[in-house]
């Protein structure tokens, strides 16, 4: 089974854009997608995953997401009761981590479901609809527990108590000064 969700995990990545078709490697969007918040990335996904859908099960798949969204995280739920379509759905959702299932018998939101409905409140249409920020001196990402600010001289300031957001940021930054919950560094040739 691992090796099935892998699979499908890897394809959806794929037909998002996010990892190249060849080899595997994130693209330049996959890139700005691992910078978005949680919320945006589900989204994302969860739009894919919408896409390749059959069209009578779309209905049920959409209401299953409204469903998972208000459950309470590890409160178990039974599988017959739902729908054919929303049944068609649960390992999708479980793929993500939005929910765990049992081998056809129960299923049980996990907390990432409740970032379907999260603070920011992006909206599905939000994600769909964005388009490129016009460009400017600086620009402001931010994700869900800090920023990063890219200054118009390319030193880049970024704020995240995320040790994959550091990580991130030093793929395409030559680091500069890093503190607590501060990470200085510039953007150069030699570092993209």
């Amino acid at each position: 089974k691992k090796d099935a969700d892998t699979v499908e995990t890897r394809r959806l990545l794929m037909d998002a854009g996010l990892v190249e078709k060849r080899d595997g490697v994130c693209t330049p969007e996959g890139l700005r997608f691992l910078l978005c918040p949680p919320q945006k990335q589900l989204w994302r996904l969860l739009s894919r995953l919408l896409r390749d859908q059959p069209e009578q099960h779309v209905a049920d798949a959409l209401s299953l997401l409204a469903r998972i969204a208000w459950l309470k995280p590890g409160t178990i739920y039974r599988i017959d009761a739902l729908r054919e379509g929303e049944c068609v759905m649960l390992p999708r959702l479980a793929l993500l981590g939005l929910l765990w299932a049992s081998a056809g018998t129960y299923f049980c939101a996990t907390p990432l479901a409740a970032k379907l409905v999260g603070e920011d409140h992006v909206s599905a249409s939000a994600v769909l609809s964005s388009t490129p920020a016009s460009s400017s001196s600086s620009v402001i990402v931010p994700p869900s527990d800090g920023y990063i600010l890219v200054e118009s001289n390319f030193r880049v300031y970024s704020y995240f108590r995320s040790e994959l957001e550091e990580k991130l940021v030093h793929l395409f930054c030559q680091p500069e000064t890093k503190l607590p919950n501060l990470f200085v560094s510039i953007i150069t040739r030699e570092s993209v």
